[in-house]
């Protein structure tokens, strides 16, 4: 009985399995909603650390500018602004580099037109005979410069050649500002012949009845070549004193006279090559007021002046 139990019950397990089986090749699936699509990954973001803040460096000799001010006008607030911000000086931030010391530098010598003159040297067919333009005849000069007779002791009038009307006489060159009563002017004059020949009337440029005065003659003279031993010959109404370079060569103050070519000669006269600068003070007593200028070679022939 017992295995007929067994037996019956294993037929019923292989009939189940069986209609299972054709229930599962006869039967449609219905499909189910579909997977959604897998997300993409994720990029991971790393932020980076904030820099620190800047930190000013305090320059020195520069002070930092204050914060604008914030106040309420008509219950709104306003920035007030605040002071400009200083300048960087930049002298301070960059090296100082040591200044090379200046070369000496030669002294130009601006020279006024109209006191100029040119040497040029004899010849072997140079005479001895004077011409006019044998002298010098273009002046700038400055004047007049009065004086007091009476400011001296008796007979001793002559001292006031001495004077120093202008601090800087002996190196006068035609630039200086005039004292007051005192001007520049110009003198030239090419057809003095005769017994004019040579004579720089001074009288031309003041009043004639200008008694006890002085005036400077200011010119220059160009040398082609370096000279020495020249022949310096000068006269006078009244009395005269000469520079050459800033170098006494003459004073005449003996007497009172009548000027004339050729009254004083002052031979060892040197000149450099280029411009000489030649300073004349006449003064006058009264009456006439002039005075001659020119030079010679050491052999006493005249040497020819033309003028610019």
């Amino acid at each position: 009985m017992i295995l007929i139990f067994r037996r019956f019950g294993l037929v019923v397990c292989l009939s189940g399995l069986f209609l299972l089986f054709l229930n599962g090749c006869f039967t449609t699936r219905t499909p189910g909603p579909p997977e959604p699509p897998p997300e993409p990954p994720v990029k991971k973001v790393i932020k980076k650390p904030e820099p620190p803040p800047k930190q000013v460096m305090a320059t020195p000799g520069v002070k930092a500018a204050p914060e604008p001010k914030i106040i309420k006008v008509g219950g709104r607030k306003k920035v007030k602004p605040g002071p400009k911000e200083p300048k960087l000086d930049v002298t301070m931030l960059s090296p100082v580099k040591p200044r090379k010391p200046k070369e000496p530098q030669e002294k130009i010598i601006r020279l006024p037109e109209i006191s100029v003159n040119f040497m040029i040297y004899p010849d072997n067919d140079t005479g001895r005979f004077l011409e006019k333009d044998d002298f010098v005849m273009k002046w700038s000069v400055l004047g007049p410069f009065k004086f007091n007779p009476h400011e001296f002791q008796q007979g001793k009038v002559n001292e006031a050649i001495h004077r120093e009307f202008v601090a800087t006489e002996k190196n006068l060159d035609g630039s200086e500002k005039p004292p007051k009563g005192a001007r520049w002017q110009t003198f030239s004059a090419k057809t003095s012949t005769g017994k004019n020949m040579g004579k720089v009337d001074l009288d031309r440029l003041y009043t004639r009845d200008l008694d006890y005065a002085a005036a400077y003659a200011v010119t220059y003279i160009y040398s082609p070549v370096d000279s020495e031993n020249l022949i310096l010959y000068t006269g006078s109404d009244d009395f005269i004193k000469v520079w050459i370079n800033g170098k006494l060569v003459h004073a005449y103050n003996r007497e009172s006279r009548e000027g004339k070519w050729d009254q004083d000669n002052i031979k060892g006269i040197k000149l450099k090559k280029g411009y000489n600068l030649v300073v004349v003070k006449c003064l006058d007593l009264e009456d006439n007021w002039n005075f001659y200028f020119r030079l010679a070679t050491r052999k006493d022939l005249p040497i020819k002046i033309r003028a610019k």
